[in-house]
């Protein structure tokens, strides 16, 4: 999987921990268009989550000669009580200071599909990034990992938590491939927080609209 989707995942989890920046492309304030080893790392029990209940078929149901590849802008809802930062494409929550969750979205140029890495590379690799900035005190759990296609565009559709220094992050994060273009979306509940059901419904209204 390319290295850019760690990179920018990371990113954004700096942005939670240290109050950092994201960077992106310039969205609109209420829709949006347009390593080291972790042998050692003990591994928390799955969350016991629902069944992926979206619009989107399961990649399975699709052949690649079915996939929509043209020109098109992604839109979505932001979740109520996320506010549009100065860094394009970031949102945090009303009372970031305390909650420290937050929504981002950033695209780029790519010809890689994402369908294409399995569960357990995604997995390992995700880990051993988070493990390599934070170091042995985090504790990495992928909840769910599904393939998925919006509008004829495939994509990824993931949860994840990670515990570290005894405080629990809770990630969304969803990348969808239209031929050349790659888009990230990740939500970002933060310790004690209770964003994830609007992340959900947010994360739902995800469409493309044909240029």
């Amino acid at each position: 999987m390319k290295k850019s989707l760690f990179i920018i995942t990371l990113l954004l989890i700096i942005a939670v921990l240290a109050c950092g920046c994201s960077t992106g492309k310039t969205v609109d304030e209420t829709n949006i268009s347009g390593s080291k080893e972790a042998d050692n790392i003990q591994t928390p029990e799955p969350l016991n989550l629902p069944e992926l209940v979206v619009s989107k078929k399961a990649v399975e149901e699709y052949n690649e000669a079915d996939y929509t590849f043209a020109p098109a802008e992604l839109y979505f809802d932001i979740p109520k009580g996320f506010k549009k930062t100065k860094n394009p494409g970031e949102y945090l929550s009303r009372n970031f200071a305390k909650d420290r969750s937050s929504v981002n979205y950033l695209y780029e140029h790519s010809t890689e599909d994402p369908t294409k890495v399995s569960e357990e590379e995604f997995k390992k690799n995700q880990e051993d990034y988070l493990v390599d900035l934070f170091g042995d005190d985090l504790i990495f759990c992928l909840d769910q990992y599904d393939k998925i296609v919006i509008d004829g565009r495939p994509g990824l559709w993931i949860r994840y938590h990670y515990d570290f220094r005894g405080e629990t992050f809770d990630v969304l994060f969803i990348e969808l491939f239209n031929g050349d273009i790659s888009y990230y979306i990740t939500y970002i509940q933060g310790p004690d927080a209770d964003f994830m059901d609007k992340f959900i419904e947010s994360a739902e209204t995800i469409k493309f609209k044909n240029k």
